[in-house]
């Protein structure tokens, strides 16, 4: 697994040991238990009885299954769990209220419980992936992604990030030669699993493993509106914002029970990418349809491996980070019984440094710890531009039941400290080199 030959890889997060993350999780769910408490009573109107309450994770897996709760508890009682999951809100109209199987809402919000806590390890670990000093990478404002246990639940329909069209991602793939080098220009994305996401459990981020760059142009190349591939589904090529643009299509089953058209499509490509490298020579339709201009940058085609979906994850047991190219096709397995505790670090490398959101971040996190919440909501911008971002009112709200788990003012600002001296730094050798 490497970012040269898959667009994914994964690393141990050293100095983490397995024993801190369960501890953490421990603490979030007394956390989440007095939050949760507060909204079921909110929904029935006095106090609640003790089998709506969750104790253990095995309990809060049969809460927040339907059917569990449809045969075990009083339909008042059903739909009181029901709103309580959800904030006493909306779930379709407000995302953020609620806590979701996919790990999104409220966990969002709470971006202090990533602050402080893998900031040092997390830059450590990119940057021996990359090849890089880690003085090359700061941190923006990391927040928590925390999912519930699920047997079904917390699948991410595969899709790519980045705020461009496909067709500029099939630009870059045609100019860029190196994982390292599309690092640099246009980023990764990187998450740190703390608990779950183990190679035993679900949970973890999948990827197309053998999708190097060169692969990923022969794919993105396939699905061109002007020469798609016979066998490739009709997506949006030219359009930002569209979402999940590869769900309906890309299946992230590593083990389909029969051909679906994802598995069609996938096995096309790797028709043709076994033919770019073992047989250029000879006839192929398709290939031999395009013109000269669109077919010679697909001669780079390595072809290291058969291209498949495949969990982005350590085989040693313990804290790691899974880490992708922005713009490549992930997604997410069910999470399985046991809860995924996760932590978006929002690692930089130098030419993308942006660190509004986390001046922002940190700024909030101190009003709220000195109790200047008029402050907290006066800063009405989301983060991200997000909908499970939007309300800046979810965060005060929490505060008072999560209040254990924020970090000091003298850890905030040696988090603060610590990477602005990162940023000063990457910010003088650019200025060195543009002169």
């Amino acid at each position: 697994m490497s970012l040269t030959n898959d667009g994914f890889a994964a690393s141990p997060l050293e100095g983490w040991p397995v024993g801190r993350a369960d501890r953490l999780f421990d603490q979030f769910i007394g956390c989440l238990r007095s939050w949760y408490v507060e909204q079921l009573t909110i929904a029935i109107g006095h106090e609640p009885p003790h089998k709506a309450v969750f104790q253990t994770e095995a309990d809060i897996m049969n809460l927040m299954d339907a059917a569990w709760r449809k045969k075990h508890l009083a339909p008042e009682i059903n739909r009181a769990v029901r709103a309580a999951w959800d904030g006493n809100g909306n779930a379709q109209f407000q995302p953020w209220q609620g806590w979701r199987l996919s790990g999104f809402g409220i966990t969002n919000h709470l971006r202090a419980l990533g602050c402080c806590l893998i900031d040092v390890e997390a830059r450590s670990a990119l940057a021996k992936m990359l090849g890089l000093p880690v003085d090359h990478i700061t941190v923006g404002m990391p927040h928590p992604i925390i999912k519930p246990p699920s047997s079904s639940g917390g699948l991410l329909k595969p899709h790519v990030d980045g705020g461009v069209p496909l067709r500029e991602v099939h630009r870059r793939t045609a100019v860029t030669d190196t994982a390292g080098a599309w690092a640099t220009e246009y980023g990764v994305q990187v998450l740190a699993h703390l608990r779950g996401a183990q190679l035993g459990d679900g949970g973890q981020t999948l990827g197309l493993q053998g999708l190097g760059i060169s692969e990923y142009h022969v794919m993105l190349t396939m699905l061109m509106p002007e020469c798609r591939h016979p066998q490739a589904p009709d997506i949006p090529f030219d359009e930002v914002g569209k979402g999940i643009i590869f769900g309906d299509f890309l299946d992230t089953r590593t083990n389909p029970a029969k051909p679906s058209p994802a598995s069609i499509f996938v096995s096309a490509l790797n028709g043709i990418v076994r033919h770019l490298v073992e047989t250029p020579h000879l006839p192929q339709a398709w290939l031999d349809s395009l013109p000269a201009e669109v077919r010679a940058p697909m001669a780079r085609c390595v072809g290291r491996r058969v291209i498949k979906t495949a969990p982005i994850v350590t085989t040693e047991p313990g804290a790691y980070l899974a880490v992708w190219l922005l713009g490549f096709p992930h997604a997410a397995a069910a999470t399985g019984k046991r809860a995924r505790f996760t932590v978006n670090p929002n690692l930089q490398i130098g030419p993308n440094l942006q660190t509004g959101d986390r001046d922002r971040g940190c700024a909030r996190v101190r009003n709220m710890l000195r109790g200047n919440f008029d402050a907290v909501l006066s800063d009405k911008a989301t983060f991200q531009n997000g909908i499970v971002h939007k309300n800046v009112r979810t965060e005060v709200e929490l505060f008072p039941h999560f209040r254990s788990m924020y970090p000091s003012v003298e850890q905030l600002d040696e988090f603060e400290q610590r990477n602005k001296e990162v940023d000063d730094q990457l910010v003088a050798r650019k200025r060195i080199k543009l002169d």
